[in-house]
């Protein structure tokens, strides 16, 4: 393998012209060899003119364009069958990466051929010293899912962690994969649209004999508030009720017994935080087509 195998950089967007403009500037200021980095946009039938923008101001990247919106996972799948990369860099279009982001997630697959998925840390666009996601855990016995180390202070680990290799569940929003990984089939569950797909691709990587490992010399900046609010809407409210349910159908069938206790976790979150009772409804609507939804290993 070279000192600098090609990276495919995978980004669905929707809807965010202006954060994908500063995520890909900052893939072209990426430390890695610019001739090794192949750039793949899929508009998520975006109506903000983004698609017609990013043709504009980057003719040289590839942008796919989803007619009607298939939501991330879709997105994603068809971004990774149009790479030729031998890594896969899937990034959400709300980051931008630091400039040896690349070139240190790259350094760990080609010290480690046990790993299959490396992520970056992820720290607050808006707070840069404050960590959202150093990897992601899932806890037994409700297998509720956590964020690693969110809210501490960057410059609070350990010297010993600062260009430390660490084994986690999952890492979300932002991640690199091998090639082997998707031409094996590993791509994301399509069932999955939007919510667990992460965990369940992370999953099955680890199925195929791989690990999940979290990079703490690789940082991004991640452009959501510097809040311990929950982010509730209708839409989201929906696919928070029903992946989680096709999730647990899948990997932990009996974790289904607990499902109207999810319910009324749900009731409190939406108690807790003063916003409209009816997203409990759409929670329980997405419940159910969780619950009838055909699922299968």
């Amino acid at each position: 393998m070279p000192q600098y195998p090609w990276v495919s950089v995978v980004v669905p967007t929707h809807n965010r012209k202006g954060n994908v403009i500063e995520l890909i500037q900052s893939v072209r200021n990426s430390a890695y060899p610019p001739d090794k980095i192949e750039i793949i946009v899929v508009d998520d039938a975006s109506t903000d003119g983004t698609y017609e923008n990013l043709q504009r101001l980057f003719p040289e990247i590839k942008v796919i364009r989803n007619i009607t919106e298939k939501l991330p996972s879709a997105s994603r799948n068809a971004g990774l069958k149009s790479t030729r990369g031998d890594f896969i860099f899937l990034i959400d279009d709300d980051n931008v990466i630091t400039a040896t982001s690349i070139n240190e997630l790259i350094r760990v697959f080609l010290s480690n051929g046990d790993v299959g998925l490396a992520g970056p840390i992820a720290l607050y666009g808006s707070r840069r010293e404050k960590i959202w996601c150093a990897g992601g855990q899932i806890r037994p016995p409700l297998f509720i899912h956590r964020h690693l180390l969110q809210y501490r202070n960057i410059e609070d680990l350990p010297a010993t962690a600062r260009k430390a290799t660490i084994e986690v569940d999952y890492i979300p929003n932002a991640f690199m994969v091998r090639r082997e990984i998707v031409d094996r089939g590993g791509l994301f569950d399509e069932r999955l649209p939007i919510g667990w797909e992460e965990i369940d691709l992370a999953i099955r990587i680890r199925e195929m004999g791989y690990k999940t490992v979290l990079c703490t010399s690789a940082l991004i900046f991640h452009d959501v508030p510097f809040s311990q609010e929950v982010h509730i809407n209708k839409t989201r409210a929906f696919w928070r009720g029903r992946d989680r349910v096709v999730f647990y159908r899948k990997h932990l069938p009996l974790r289904c017994l607990l499902i109207p206790f999810d319910v009324l976790g749900f009731l409190a979150l939406v108690v807790r935080l003063k916003v409209q009772l009816e997203n409990v409804w759409e929670y329980i609507r997405g419940t159910r087509e969780g619950i009838t939804t055909k699922v299968s290993r």
